[in-house]
């Protein structure tokens, strides 16, 4: 099952870009990048130039409500900075899998 919040139309001419945030929800990578989440806004704007309209979509590793939580934190981080496009998806369960809650 995949939800997503914050939920727009996709149908726009802004870039997109996929965040994906590490088990230990300290560490972002984007674009083949590694960088601290903290500093992913700076990353995003600054050596990427993109722009605070893109989309931006934020999935972190794992499944479950830990792994939701992480992605929601970075999300938050990301809108604090100004980004308007951010969107979570989350995996509640993986294929024939089990998630801790």
């Amino acid at each position: 099952l995949v939800v997503a919040t914050n939920c727009f139309t996709l149908a726009s001419d802004e870039p997109r870009v996929s965040v994906t945030v590490k088990g230990d929800g300290q560490s972002c990578v984007v674009q083949d990048r590694s960088t601290t989440c903290s500093a992913l806004p700076s990353l995003l704007a600054q050596d990427l130039a993109i722009s605070r309209g893109a989309v931006v979509s934020v999935a972190s590793v794992g499944c479950g409500e830990a792994a939701a939580a992480r992605a929601r934190s970075v999300a938050n981080t990301l809108k604090a900075a100004g980004f308007r496009n951010v969107v979570v998806v989350g995996f509640l369960s993986e294929p024939s899998t089990n998630c801790a809650p």
